[in-house]
């Protein structure tokens, strides 16, 4: 079993992993929800479905280049959780404190598990139900987004509703914080 400094030297790499994998599994999404306009019987309708679902994941890249400002340049510095602001592991072996190494390792893989565990489940409705709703309506609306979060629950909304109130999730340009 690996020591604390030993997890906390592999928590980046695990973080900056997550992240590549989070932007496949989007590209994905997007291939499926295509592949799903494409059902659709008349260009017209399959053009509008497609044009919403490039929008969509628009909104999902720029939630994951907040999430990891610096992956273009290397690892990235921070990691959001909520309104919160965790230090990377990197940062405690530094410090060269036992006490804060740990505590700030097991902050850093529990919050990675956290955004596995809601990221895991956001994708499985956005490639769900998120992708069907445009398909039927041919657009997307606040209330379809909103509906992809409460299925979630609460904490999904809460991870990334630092800066808006449930009541401002979406705005008219479809700038939408999931």
């Amino acid at each position: 079993m690996d020591t604390p400094a030993q997890r906390c030297a592999k928590c980046p790499r695990r973080v900056e992993d997550f992240g590549m994998q989070l932007e496949g599994a989007m590209i994905l999404g997007r291939n499926g929800a295509r592949a799903a306009c494409e059902e659709l019987r008349g260009e017209a309708n399959i053009q509008r479905c497609q044009d919403q679902v490039v929008k969509a994941m628009k909104i999902g890249v720029e939630i994951v280049q907040r999430m990891f400002p610096a992956r273009s340049t290397g690892l990235p510095v921070d990691l959001q959780c909520g309104p919160y602001w965790m230090s990377y592991c990197s940062d405690a072996t530094r410090s060269g404190s036992p006490a804060l190494r740990t505590w700030s390792c097991v902050q850093c893989e529990q919050s990675l598990d956290l955004l596995k565990d809601l990221f895991g489940r956001h994708l499985l409705a956005f490639n769900t139900i998120i992708p069907e709703w445009l398909c039927q309506k041919g657009d997307i609306t606040c209330r379809a987004l909103l509906h992809s979060s409460v299925t979630l629950s609460g904490p999904l909304l809460a991870l990334f509703q630092h800066t808006r109130t449930s009541k401002d999730v979406c705005d008219a340009d479809l700038r939408c914080v999931w």
